[in-house]
């Protein structure tokens, strides 16, 4: 199980995808009712600071868990790579920011200071853009580093990619890289690719597909098919949790 075995600490990091829509939901919300009190503020009148307090202190706090929790996930050996570096990374800057913001409205109440309110304005944004950053780099955890790219218009999928050009499939007589690769890039690497590794298992590079996973099994038999624990669990019963893909 990579370097957390099961126990309460696995299962504390394995809730990290539960726990962080708290934060992502109240952070934007306390965002809205700090920038435009046009819908806010002159509606609700004297409640509304307390509801904006409220609203960024659960923010910060689920923030802390939720960052907590990705750590410790992080730490069971199954992610690597860019994609996690930038999602932890950005996650532990929605964390920082929004108890930075906390603090910074607590100075700014107590001794209304325009400058420090400014920077509490700034910190409340980026702390918003950090939760949009995280989230992306979270999704293509989940769903493959294509999934919002893939769906959306130029330029802004050049920029969800960053500096990476778009793959271009190279035209070769190699059965593998024209009918084989596509296939696993689409239904096995983002679970088994540079980013993430679920039982220790790669499919990015031939090679580490013959070293297999930590089950110990061979994962592919060279011209052995049917002894290759990959089709056997390509045939898997459905219903049976290890049945690959799981969707």
């Amino acid at each position: 199980m990579g370097l957390v075995e099961p126990g309460y600490i696995l299962l504390f990091g394995r809730l990290h995808p539960l726990v962080l829509h708290f934060p992502v939901a109240l952070l934007i919300v306390a965002a809205v009712l700090e920038f435009f009190p046009k819908f806010t503020k002159n509606n609700y009148g004297t409640g509304y600071n307390m509801a904006l307090w409220i609203v960024l202190c659960l923010g910060a706090l689920s923030a802390v868990i939720a960052a907590s929790m990705g750590l410790t996930l992080a730490s069971t050996g199954s992610y690597g790579g860019e994609t996690v570096y930038w999602h932890k990374r950005f996650g532990l800057s929605v964390a920082g920011l929004s108890v930075i913001a906390v603090l910074l409205k607590i100075f700014v109440e107590e001794k209304s200071s325009k400058i420090l309110g400014q920077i509490y304005n700034v910190s409340l944004i980026a702390c918003v853009f950090a939760i949009f950053m995280a989230g992306h780099y979270g999704g293509a955890l989940t769903h493959g580093s294509e999934f919002l790219p893939s769906a959306a218009p130029e330029p802004i999928a050049s920029w969800l990619r960053g500096n990476e050009k778009a793959a271009v499939k190279r035209v070769s007589n190699d059965h593998y890289s024209m009918t084989i690769k596509p296939i696993i890039d689409e239904h096995c690497a983002s679970c088994h690719g540079v980013d993430k590794q679920e039982g220790g298992l790669r499919f990015d590079d031939p090679e580490l597909v013959l070293v297999g996973g930590e089950s110990g099994l061979a994962t592919i038999v060279p011209g052995q098919a049917l002894s290759s624990e990959m089709v056997r669990r390509l045939f898997l019963n459905r219903e049976d949790k290890k049945a690959m893909p799981p969707d």
